[in-house]
């Protein structure tokens, strides 16, 4: 109710795409060999939808010559309204 102006809608198309038949086979595990291009990795350490063992499966797998890891110590889920500046400042990495 937070997030969206419409926070029953939200969730209904959230928990039908997740259910839906072929979401438990979906990964993208497979294809992160793939991902070459530069990365940046940005995550509140509070953040209730994200770990760190996300962004550790990311660094071993991608094969991405300029990576960028950010953990923003007590921020959640909304990175770009809590710690705009720890957003710039990744982009200024990615960008230089």
């Amino acid at each position: 109710a937070q997030r969206h102006t419409d926070p029953g809608f939200a969730f209904e198309s959230w928990l039908d795409l997740w259910l839906s038949a072929g979401m438990h086979r979906w990964s993208i595990r497979d294809l992160m060999d793939r991902i070459c291009c530069p990365l940046g990795l940005l995550q509140g350490t509070e953040d209730a939808f994200g770990t760190r063992a996300q962004l550790d499966t990311i660094l071993t797998r991608a094969r991405s010559q300029k990576v960028g890891l950010h953990m923003v110590r007590g921020a959640s889920h909304e990175l770009h309204k809590e710690n705009p500046d720890s957003v710039a400042d990744m982009w200024q990495f990615l960008t230089a």
